[in-house]
């Protein structure tokens, strides 16, 4: 395949096996760098009449079933030297990546999957009726707890003190310069 805008001679190599898999690399190497197939795939794709992308070549993170997890954000805090502290965040950790190694590995097998999410809900069915003596907390308690963090105890507002002293970086002495 010709290219006039690829670097060299312009001349690009696009191997294409159409069967049971397909199966389709370019000399480009633009799928093995970025993860994304290049238009000389594409343009072979349209002439062999492939009308559907082959999963292969969909990576996980430009699908939509990927969701952001906000609860990793919430765990990147810095904690005290405590270590019953470091020891649950270390834990915490540990469950949310298996979790979404599950989650991520069990995407096309259905019938595993549900079993997970079964077993899953037997251990909250469980841990639920472990804390029935205890009121439950709410989610801010519960992570301030986890990352050891007092809130002050104080119903008057917080003060805020403007700094005094403080020059702009970078903001220029207001001089003119004089020409030559």
């Amino acid at each position: 395949m010709k290219d006039f805008k690829a670097h060299g001679d312009g001349l690009l190599e696009v191997c294409f096996k159409k069967g049971e898999d397909v199966i389709a690399s370019c000399s480009c190497r633009r799928f093995e760098q970025y993860g994304l197939l290049c238009k000389h795939i594409y343009f072979v794709f349209n002439m062999f009449k492939v009308k559907e992308i082959p999963n292969k070549y969909v990576m996980r993170r430009r699908t939509k079933d990927v969701v952001p997890n906000d609860l990793n954000n919430t765990f990147d805090l810095k904690v005290d030297d405590n270590d019953g502290h470091k020891k649950a965040k270390e834990v915490a950790y540990e469950i949310m990546h298996t979790g979404e190694y599950l989650v991520s590995n069990l995407m096309r097998d259905f019938d595993h999957l549900v079993i997970v999410r079964d077993q899953m809900r037997q251990m909250k069915v469980m841990v639920d009726e472990l804390r029935i003596t205890k009121p439950i907390d709410p989610k801010f308690d519960r992570y301030s707890r986890l990352i050891a963090y007092e809130k002050p105890n104080t119903d008057a507002p917080p003060t805020v003190r403007v700094p005094t002293g403080i020059r702009n970086k970078g903001r220029g002495s207001h001089k003119r310069i004089k020409s030559k």
